[in-house]
């Protein structure tokens, strides 16, 4: 089974204490190959302290990034486009992350699952 991580998981999981680190921890061991979109790297580093940005590193280190292909970027446009005529406010990041978990054929790790309606989602 794949699974992406949204960047709310991703931060979460550098703490020990929060659920989503130990979910994490039980996923490096059981075969489930864990993907980062390069959008989500992009977020979580954005004002890391030090301390977290070792952790989201070494937590990064461990996934496959998936870059944003334009495969992709057209897939997210399509996704918002989708929101629009609904009226959604789903921001751009966001379609981004829905269409590389798409594209992928995975689920999506995510503590947002109502801004991802398009995914199947592991929720906490």
């Amino acid at each position: 089974m794949k699974v992406c991580l949204d960047s709310s998981v991703l931060i979460r999981a550098c703490y020990p204490q929060n659920k989503e680190n130990k979910w994490l921890r039980q996923q490096l061991g059981g075969g489930i190959q864990l993907l980062i979109p390069a959008v989500v790297v992009a977020e979580v580093l954005v004002k890391p302290s030090e301390e977290e940005r070792e952790k989201l590193e070494a937590l990064i280190g461990v996934c496959e990034v998936v870059a944003i292909t334009e495969t992709i970027a057209r897939r997210a446009a399509l996704l918002r486009a989708k929101a629009y005529e609904k009226e959604s406010k789903v921001f751009l990041h966001d379609c981004l992350i829905a269409a590389a978990t798409l594209e992928m054929k995975a689920k999506l790790a995510t503590n947002n699952k109502s801004d991802f309606s398009w995914c199947e989602c592991v929720a906490f």
